[in-house]
C-alpha cells in the first residue's frame, strides 16, 4: 500500500512501522503520514519511523545499487519530532544506525519511535 493512502484503512492498530518510507515521501506527505498514523493508532500504540537526516533542499535523484534512479528526500529530525508531538505522540526515542551503502561509503539512518498519548 502507498503510505500516502493509509487514511483509507478502516481498522486501528497497536503499532505502525514506517520502515524507510520517508526518504521517498516529500515533507508534506511525511507530515500527512504521521497525522494519518495517529488516527489509525490505538491510545498507547507505537509508531516507528526511519529516515536520513538532512536538509530537505538537498533532496534529489539518487542512483541505487541496481542502477535505478529515485527521488530521495532528506528530513529534519526537529520537524518530524514536532509533527509527532502535534499528533499526540510522546515518549519520543531517537536512535542512529550506521548503514554501509558501499564498501567505502556509510550513511546514518535515524530511527524515531513515539507512543500515542491516551486521551
Amino acid at each position: 500500500m502507498d503510505g500516502r493512502q493509509i487514511n483509507e484503512l478502516s481498522t486501528t492498530f497497536d503499532g505502525i512501522i514506517v520502515g524507510f518510507c520517508l526518504p521517498y515521501l516529500s515533507v508534506a506527505d511525511s507530515a500527512k503520514l504521521i497525522a494519518d498514523s495517529s488516527g489509525l493508532l490505538n491510545d498507547g500504540g507505537l509508531i516507528y519511523l526511519s529516515f536520513v537526516e538532512g536538509d530537505p533542499a538537498k533532496s534529489g535523484m539518487q542512483t541505487g545499487s541496481t542502477g535505478d534512479q529515485l527521488f530521495f528526500h532528506y528530513h529534519r529530525l526537529e520537524f518530524l519530532q514536532n509533527q509527532l508531538i502535534e499528533n499526540r505522540f510522546t515518549d519520543l526515542r531517537i536512535l542512529n544506525v550506521t548503514f554501509r551503502k558501499k564498501e567505502t561509503e556509510e550513511e546514518i539512518h535515524t530511527l524515531l519511535i513515539g507512543k500515542k498519548a491516551s486521551m
